[in-house]
């Protein structure tokens, strides 16, 4: 006969076998099983908080892009710099 079980801890009917096998053995896989839980939800608080901060930074610094660029451009017509340099296509005189 085979058995299995799915989660961090066996079935009450396993634990009082092991108990048997070692008195207080189902304390300690209950104690393992709560702290890899809490294990667990400490990395995943992690990883929630990196992402919020990467965001934030990512969102912050395409706005220092952006407005260094928009406010080059406004400095250099201010300069009187031609506009033709902005151009997307060139134009080719033949």
């Amino acid at each position: 006969m085979m058995r299995s079980f799915s989660g961090p801890l066996p079935p009450p009917e396993s634990l009082e076998r092991y108990n048997q096998v070692l008195p207080g053995l189902a304390e300690r896989i209950i104690t393992m099983a709560e702290s890899q839980h809490s294990h667990r939800q400490g990395l995943e608080k992690h990883v929630i908080h990196s992402n919020v901060s990467a965001q934030k930074t990512g969102t912050i610094l395409g706005f220092v892009i952006a407005m260094t660029v928009i406010g080059g451009g406004f400095f250099l017509v201010h300069e009187g710099k031609s506009l033709e340099g902005s151009r997307c296509i060139p134009v080719f005189q033949t």
